[in-house]
């Protein structure tokens, strides 16, 4: 792998938050009106979209149902359209 377990897993976690944050939008929900199809408060959403916390993988699998991405899908690198990392 060639990275530490620090570096991916914050890797991992904000490719989570921001394929979660881009379906949301796209979805066009609120945080709160997410949080509650989801069944977590809307800190804890902005805390996932934010990529700043491990999460379960109950919770992964949550939101994932919600948003109708795999988790697999949703840890995969983000890239914007034109192909590069999103920031």
């Amino acid at each position: 792998m060639g990275k530490d377990v620090e570096t991916y897993a914050a890797e991992l976690r904000a490719a989570f938050g921001r394929h979660s944050r881009r379906a949301r939008q796209d979805m066009d929900l609120s945080q709160r009106d997410f949080a509650e199809r989801v069944g977590l408060d809307q800190k804890m959403i902005s805390v996932i979209e934010l990529g700043q916390r491990n999460l379960t993988l109950l919770t992964m699998a949550k939101v994932s149902q919600v948003l109708g991405i795999p988790v697999p899908a949703m840890l995969q690198p983000y890239r914007t359209l034109s192909g590069g990392d999103a920031g």
